[in-house]
């Protein structure tokens, strides 16, 4: 199938103990599943509207599409979600690539999880032919 196709899509964040400490105790690992086996197929060239209230998992699930939450510790995602027939989840897949064909427009700003000068320089980056001074320059100006 030429688009996306979703299949069984689980998202799951694991908060370890050391994480979460509340009134000088720590907390226990708790998992939270915040996408519970989606299915959906998103024709190529068609134009895709998400809808639903706040915090059904809309944004979630589009980091799962760009894998924006690869670098997170504790978040798992299980189940197919394909590119046009190509498991974007393939350990070999390109996702510096992936990110170039999947396009997405957030209602505020939803940085990776990097440094911000990481954030600042990943457009000029992946255009490519910029030198680390002149990335540095882009980064100055821009902050």
């Amino acid at each position: 199938m030429n688009g996306i196709q979703v299949k069984n899509l689980v998202k799951t964040y694991t908060t370890q103990s050391t994480d979460i400490i509340l009134n000088g105790a720590k907390r226990p690992s708790t998992t939270r599943t915040v996408l519970h086996g989606v299915s959906v197929d998103f024709p190529a060239g068609k134009l895709t509207a998400i809808l639903g209230r706040s915090g059904c998992g809309k944004s979630t699930f589009l980091r799962c599409i760009n894998r924006m939450n690869d670098l997170v510790d504790g978040c798992t995602t299980s189940g197919l979600l394909a590119l046009d027939g190509v498991d974007i989840y393939h350990p070999r897949l390109d996702v510096v690539e992936l990110r170039r064909r999947i396009g997405m427009v957030f209602q505020r700003p939803n940085p990776f999880p990097k440094s911000i000068y990481d954030n600042v320089a990943y457009g000029p980056r992946l255009a490519g032919g910029v030198g680390r001074a002149e990335l540095d320059g882009i980064v100055e100006t821009s902050l």
